[in-house]
């Protein structure tokens, strides 16, 4: 925003002149992108609570088939270990933030830790699911569990696209805005220029004396008259 310039002591009115080409620029609603951020966020939160309730569902198969001797209830349980201690990363990753510092030699492991996040849960869910549901020994809830384990890896694929569909138009964004406002102060720039060539008066036909050589006096004029 140019500072309030008055009138010069030409006589011209800047600021007025400078406001009256002034174009109001076209203002865009963020109420999409707000919503859309918004949309991610509960999805997120929803998919997380999805993941420890699939991963207690399966715990409890795996305790009953453990109860009734059968040994696919083992890897039912590593199932759900495995599913709660990937759904939990996000907390075990801000926990450690909090109290280990960067420089420890536990990030180096934990980095290893964090390789398998967003789209790649995703084969490893609807793996679990499906040889849940292999043996269901007609008990009801080893559909339940399996079923919850395929949706989990559908809800983390579906994230993943979303969240780089969001990176992508938000990049697209602010790539739009630094060019409008690039092209916003060169326009400034020239209406200021205009103004200012306008606001000059023209020297005087016949005169080779310009308006810079006229606001100075001459020294040795004023020397000679005294």
């Amino acid at each position: 925003m140019l500072p309030a310039l008055g009138t010069n002591p030409i006589g011209i009115n800047i600021e007025a002149s400078i406001g009256a080409r002034n174009i109001v620029p076209n203002r865009s609603s963020p109420i999409c992108v707000v919503t859309c951020d918004q949309i991610f966020d509960v999805l997120l939160f929803f998919t997380r609570v999805w993941g420890v309730l699939t991963a207690i569902v399966l715990a409890g198969v795996g305790v009953d088939f453990i109860y009734h001797g059968r040994y696919p209830g083992y890897w039912l349980i590593a199932y759900a270990v495995t599913i709660f201690f990937l759904e939990t990363l996000c907390v075990l990753t801000l926990f450690l933030k909090l109290t280990v510092r960067v420089d420890h030699k536990l990030w180096q492991i934990w980095r290893y830790c964090t390789l398998i996040d967003d789209w790649k849960k995703s084969p490893l869910y609807i793996f679990m699911g499906l040889t849940t549901m292999y043996k269901p020994y007609k008990l009801w809830l080893v559909y339940a569990g399996g079923a919850a384990a395929i949706f989990l890896g559908l809800l983390h694929l579906g994230l993943s696209i979303f969240h780089k569909l969001l990176k992508r138009r938000m990049k697209k964004k602010e790539h739009r805005s630094g060019q409008s406002d690039l092209d916003s102060l060169e326009s400034r720039f020239e209406e200021v220029t205009d103004v200012l060539d306008d606001c000059i008066p023209e020297p005087m036909p016949g005169s080779s004396v310009s308006l810079s050589d006229s606001l100075h006096p001459d020294n040795d004029s004023s020397i000679l008259e005294i």
